[in-house]
C-alpha cells in the first residue's frame, strides 16, 4: 500500500492523503490506469512564468538579500582589482597630455618664427602667440588669427615654462608639484627631451 496525495482539493481545504493499493508511478511519471494523474507535478496555481508553485502560497518576484549581499561582495572585490590599475594611470595620461600640447605650442612657435624671422621673446612668452606683441621687438608681418587660440596651462593648471636666447627656445611643464625638479609624476616634463 501507497500514500498519495489527491489530485485537486477542495476549494479552500486541504488536500487529504488517500491509501492506495496500485503501484506507485514509474519513473516517467505516467500511470497506465490514471490518464491524467501524475503528468504535471504540484498541480496548484501557476506562476507567472507557467511553472507550478504548489509548495509556494504565491509567487514571487525580486532578490533576496542573500543575493544582494553576494553581488554587492563581487563588485566590491572587482572594483579593489581594477581600480588601482585605471586610477594609477591617470598621471601618465596627464603626463601624455602635457608632451601633446607642448607638441601644439612648438609648432605654433615654428610658424610664429617663418611669419617674424625669430621666435617671441621671454618677456612676450606665450601670449605672444595669441595677441600680437606690444613690447620690443614687435613683428612686422604678424598672422592675424593668431597662432594659438588661447595660451594653454599644463594638465595640472600650471602654466607652461618658455625661454629663449633668440635662436633656440626652451618649453617645459614643472610636473604635478608646480616647482622645478622632482622625481615621479613631480618631474619636469621638457619638449626636447619628453
Amino acid at each position: 500500500m501507497t500514500w498519495r496525495r489527491r489530485p485537486r482539493p477542495a476549494p479552500g481545504g486541504r488536500g487529504v492523503l488517500a491509501a492506495t493499493s496500485r503501484r506507485p508511478a514509474r519513473a516517467g511519471g505516467f500511470r497506465g490506469d490514471e490518464p491524467n494523474y501524475g503528468r504535471v507535478r504540484g498541480r496548484g496555481r501557476r506562476s507567472r512564468q507557467g511553472t507550478p508553485a504548489a509548495r509556494r502560497p504565491h509567487s514571487t518576484v525580486g532578490f533576496t538579500l542573500l543575493e544582494i549581499m553576494v553581488v554587492m561582495f563581487i563588485i566590491g572585490i572587482l572594483a579593489t582589482l581594477v581600480a588601482p590599475k585605471i586610477l594609477g594611470r591617470t598621471d601618465d595620461a596627464r603626463r601624455t597630455k602635457a608632451i601633446a600640447d607642448m607638441g601644439g605650442i612648438e609648432q605654433a612657435l615654428n610658424l610664429y618664427r617663418l611669419d617674424t624671422g625669430g621666435y617671441p621673446t621671454t618677456e612676450q612668452g606665450l601670449d605672444a602667440l595669441v595677441h600680437k606683441p606690444d613690447r620690443p621687438p614687435v613683428p612686422k608681418s604678424w598672422r592675424a588669427e593668431g597662432y594659438l587660440e588661447r595660451v594653454p596651462f599644463d594638465p595640472w593648471g600650471n602654466a607652461y615654462v618658455y625661454l629663449t636666447d633668440g635662436s633656440r627656445f626652451t618649453l617645459k611643464s614643472l610636473g604635478a608639484d608646480g616647482v622645478e625638479g622632482g622625481d615621479g609624476k613631480f618631474a619636469d616634463i621638457d619638449s626636447k627631451n619628453p
